[in-house]
């Protein structure tokens, strides 16, 4: 994967703040430029909200509240973008702003334009009420890794990284966007497959063969490989990351359709939905 372009949503939340924060130390390690995208959700935002008060014009107003409301928040976001711009100046910025409903444009602008990587911001499991399903929708419909960024996140710096996987049909694709994001962040890779329990010891031993002969074909270097037991592979994920501290958990989302897709692309998403820290999905669409 050669790392030019960076898509950054943002809607201007600390947890989108966060996201481009990460996404700025890639692409001052890579020379990539980042793409903010903001979508205006106009449709979502009911007249006489709190949002529509706080830029200028209260519901009592003789003024057209769509005509007066669209102009105001173009304005605001531009202040915003600009106040973005000009902490980031360091770096190559570009910005896209549309009017449209947010889930919708976010998962249909990712297969448009031609990025390299999405870096998103998304609220920890807890705070999510209702639940969010537009990060799900992004990480399906994207034909390139997705690097959701928790709001755990204190530090962009993203140097342990695991990476989950049954390790028998792993996409060429995918691992060429594994090793180019380990390589890019200086990262030590954790290679694990969760088994179950009561497995004999020569199983185990075959297991973690199975990992060592993976990295070896595909050079690897700086990684450990290890076998994590736990009968619910979503919950021994997060466990194993939580024990190896892990900055990031990477996993691969196939473009392959069928049983194999609704096994492990299901796992994957229960993973982005249910962990506290920072996911990397890997896809190997093109």
């Amino acid at each position: 994967m050669n790392l030019k372009t960076i898509l950054v949503p943002t809607d201007f939340t600390p947890e989108a703040e966060r996201a481009l924060g990460v996404a700025a130390t890639l692409a001052r390690r890579s020379g990539a430029e980042i793409l903010l995208l903001h979508v205006i959700d106009v449709p979502s935002v009911p007249m006489g909200a709190a949002g529509i008060n706080n830029i200028g014009f209260s519901d009592k107003s003789d003024e057209d509240p769509v005509g007066t409301y669209v102009p105001k928040l173009v304005e605001l976001t531009k202040e915003k973008l600009r106040a973005v711009m000009a902490k980031y100046n360091d770096l190559s910025l570009r910005k896209h702003v549309v009017f449209d409903d947010e889930a919708r444009e976010l998962a249909d602008f990712v297969t448009r334009e031609q990025a390299d990587l999405v870096v998103m911001g998304a609220k920890n499991p807890e705070q999510v009420e209702p639940a969010d399903h537009t990060v799900e929708r992004v990480i399906r419909q994207a034909r390139v890794p997705v690097l959701v960024v928790k709001g755990r996140v204190e530090t962009p710096n993203l140097a342990n990284i695991v990476f989950a996987s049954d390790f028998k049909e792993v996409p060429g694709q995918a691992v060429d966007q594994l090793k180019t994001i380990q390589q890019i962040c200086g990262a030590t890779l954790h290679f694990v497959k969760i088994i179950p329990p009561r497995l004999d010891i020569n199983t185990q031993k075959d297991t973690l063969n199975l990992l060592s002969a993976f990295a070896t074909k595909h050079h690897f270097d700086n990684y450990t490989c290890d076998i994590y037991i736990g009968e619910n592979k979503d919950e021994a994920i997060r466990r194993f990351a939580e024990t190896m501290n892990a900055d990031l958990i990477a996993m691969t989302l196939s473009g392959r359709s069928g049983l194999a897709q609704f096994l492990f692309g299901n796992l994957t998403e229960k993973v982005a939905n249910h962990a506290s820290r920072p996911i990397l999905t890997l896809s190997e669409r093109a």
